[in-house]
């Protein structure tokens, strides 16, 4: 009698030890945050953007971004504009592009203005002698469409402009001029790992 208890007492110690793993295991197959640990962690990035871009404005004024209109005086023979090239931006550009259009409002002639853009760099236009105390830089000259050019102005910086217009007639002519720039004119983006 004394072997038969001790056989049993062996037998329900093995069935306990067998439901126990048993139990572990089913509980941890139900359950998978019991099966492993897991951790994560999650770090905050903060992600900058710069615009860029640039406008014209009559010398000395900051007004909104916008293209550059103006109406020609109704007299044949040179006209000049002193105007400011901004750049508002954070980034430096490496050239601008001006769009131009000019209209006869109210006719459809076809001989337009001819507009030439000279930049004096290193200073300003003086507008009361037409001189300029830098150096004086040709962008290009046009009559419509786009003038590329490669002048280089600075991030929040104004380079000082002059149109040159040369009209064949007694009309008065309006001309806009937007200033277009890509991505290819303003510096490489800066990618900073941490």
């Amino acid at each position: 009698m004394f072997e038969y208890s001790k056989r049993d007492s062996a037998r329900n110690s093995f069935a306990l030890l067998a439901f126990s793993i048993l139990f572990t295991f089913t509980a941890s197959l139900c359950n998978p945050s019991l099966a492993a640990v897991k951790g994560t962690s999650s770090k905050a990035q903060v992600v900058t953007s710069t615009g860029w871009g640039a406008y014209l404005a009559p010398a000395g004024s900051t007004p909104s971004p916008g293209p550059y209109v103006n109406t020609w005086i109704a007299t044949p023979g040179t006209q000049l504009a002193y105007l400011d090239l901004l750049n508002p931006n954070t980034v430096a550009l490496s050239g601008v592009n001006f769009n131009l259009s000019s209209v006869e409002p109210n006719s459809s002639r076809q001989n337009v203005p001819r507009v030439t853009f000279d930049v004096c760099v290193g200073a300003t236009w003086n507008a009361t002698t037409d001189t300029c105390s830098g150096t004086i830089t040709n962008l290009g000259t046009s009559t419509g469409g786009t003038v590329n050019s490669s002048i280089v102005i600075g991030a929040n910086a104004r380079l000082s402009v002059r149109l040159t217009v040369g009209k064949t007639t007694k009309i008065s002519w309006t001309t806009t001029i937007n200033v277009l720039t890509g991505r290819a004119q303003v510096r490489a983006a800066i990618t900073t790992n941490s």
